[in-house]
């Protein structure tokens, strides 16, 4: 990879970038790259820039969440948008190429999502493909590192109105809320490990159904009555 100083630029190719999240063998390593980061505005993200082949590079590392990076490129050529990762092969190491977290898709389709379970009891979603074949191309791609073995094709759930409340004697007291359901299953997540010795719900007041509500305690959905979220 070919790193370049904020001196240098690199156009207007990442105006409407595509996004990308890896997980990362180690947060001990950034200092392999050898050129310093630019601090961001929010004080907490450092970002690098670089050249790999002639594709512009965006890295971004979130001080406060060590488990993961962001990549920012342009969107590939090829017709599906995974195939760009056949383009990053030069990120330093440490940045798990055959380990996304996400990639950014156009499509609007929510057929074919590409998803690895969370050990927290839900299925997380990787990349949203255009057609079942798409996506089964990706998971062959995926499927070179063991890591990956689990992840697993399936229907996408569309965003909604999900609440989280918590559980108390005399009903329920809403505390969160958000249009995506592992945004509110993993905050749901959070506090019921600050909050050991209480239960959670989590449901979809968009959804005619009461079985979409689901129940999260002590980190991990713990019932899923419907079939949504696995």
């Amino acid at each position: 990879m070919n790193w370049l100083n904020y001196s240098d630029k690199i156009g207007g190719e990442l105006s409407e970038p595509q996004t990308l999240i890896f997980w990362l063998d180690s947060d001990d390593r950034w200092d392999e790259i050898p050129v310093a980061p630019r601090v961001l505005s929010d004080s907490k993200t450092q970002e690098w820039i670089g050249l790999i082949g002639e594709r512009p590079v965006v890295i971004q590392r979130d001080t406060l969440d060590k488990r993961c990076a962001t990549v920012l490129t342009r969107f590939t050529n090829h017709a599906a948008d995974w195939e760009v990762l056949r383009e990053l092969e030069g990120l330093p190491a440490f940045i798990r190429l055959h380990r996304p977290r996400f990639i950014e898709s156009r499509t609007q389709s929510i057929d074919h999502v590409v998803y690895r379970p969370d050990p927290r009891g839900w299925l997380s979603a990787i990349y949203r493909a255009d057609s079942k074949s798409e996506a089964e191309a990706l998971l062959q791609f995926l499927r070179q590192d063991e890591w990956n073995q689990d992840c697993v094709i399936g229907d996408g759930v569309p965003e909604g109105t999900w609440t989280i409340a918590r559980r108390e004697k005399n009903g329920e007291r809403d505390i969160g809320c958000y249009t995506n359901i592992e945004s509110a299953l993993s905050f749901a997540s959070s506090q019921s490990l600050r909050e050991p010795d209480s239960t959670f719900a989590v449901k979809n007041i968009a959804a005619i159904a009461s079985s979409s509500e689901l129940r999260v305690a002590r980190g991990r959905v713990t019932d899923a009555a419907s079939g949504s979220a696995t």
